[in-house]
């Protein structure tokens, strides 16, 4: 299937892509043009050369497994001259890091599993990621998500981006002179909408820090390299990305006063899978 379904989830219940204000429309690519991919879609910063945001549908019940090979390659429709290739990856502690993960994508017909493999390693889906980082705790939400027992089906729509913060570091690749403005992201995003076993339309929202690594200070209060469950509000204003109104209904975080220790808590740390806040 060609690009982000918003009906995957099922009944009428509709998860749309989040609409960009009016600063990040100047620098998104064609106007936010949303580019589809096999299970996946996506807008592009057009200054930064990288996604704004990656929006995925994930089927568990009909994934495969597959011979694992990675083209990396540009995508001819968003064009070169908008992507960051390989020479901002070599020779480094910066890994290739997938926004829309490939193992998330293995799913559907053989031909769909191919050409989302092949898709995923356009270079418009992939960020800076610290090597750390990407081999980390990030890469296993989704999977802790999808496997719980309070989770109704095994579909998930997932979307995902950098934050591009005030300690964000220009980086133009090993002994690059600077000037190229592209800036290593500080942090990055996640949200997560799933049914639960009621039936209901909920969603799960994370955060992470990578501002270590770039040697200009830490986030302050928030332990290094672990996810942090948020409100999807606070992604809305940590990205200028606007979800439907009722999108921010069905959060989980902002609606529930008996998980959350203090109803003006911002951020609820994750050390593990019983740390989070489903239902």
């Amino acid at each position: 299937m060609k690009g982000f379904n918003v009906d995957f989830l099922g009944g009428n219940l509709k998860v749309k892509v989040p609409t960009l204000d009016e600063e990040l429309l100047k620098v998104s690519l064609n106007n936010g043009e949303i580019f589809d991919f096999t299970h996946f879609s996506l807008a592009m910063n057009k200054i930064l050369k990288s996604a704004i945001y990656v929006a995925s549908n994930v089927d568990k019940s009909k994934f495969k497994k597959i011979h694992e090979h990675r083209h990396w390659h540009f995508d001819s429709i968003i064009g070169e001259e908008n992507q960051l290739g390989n020479d901002f990856y070599e020779k480094n502690n910066w890994d290739r890091g997938h926004l829309a993960r490939r193992a998330d994508l293995m799913w559907g017909s053989e031909d769909d599993v191919e050409n989302a493999q092949y898709d995923s390693c356009c270079w418009a889906n992939i960020s800076l990621q610290h090597h750390e980082f990407n081999t980390g705790i990030w890469s296993k939400l989704e999977g802790w998500i999808i496997e719980n027992p309070d989770i109704l089906s095994k579909k998930i729509s997932i979307f995902t981006g950098p934050i591009n913060g005030g300690g964000s570091m220009e980086y133009c690749g090993v002994k690059k002179v600077l000037g190229c403005g592209i800036f290593i992201p500080t942090a990055f995003w996640k949200v997560i909408f799933y049914i639960n076993k009621s039936n209901n339309l909920k969603c799960i929202s994370f955060i992470m820090s990578q501002e270590e690594y770039l040697k200009r200070g830490k986030n302050e209060g928030l332990k290094f390299l672990k996810p942090y469950e948020v409100s999807l509000k606070e992604i809305s204003r940590l990205t200028n990305l606007k979800f439907e109104d009722n999108l921010y209904d069905v959060d989980v975080f902002n609606n529930n006063d008996n998980t959350i220790e203090s109803k003006d808590q911002e951020v609820h740390l994750i050390e593990g899978e019983d740390d989070l806040i489903l239902y």
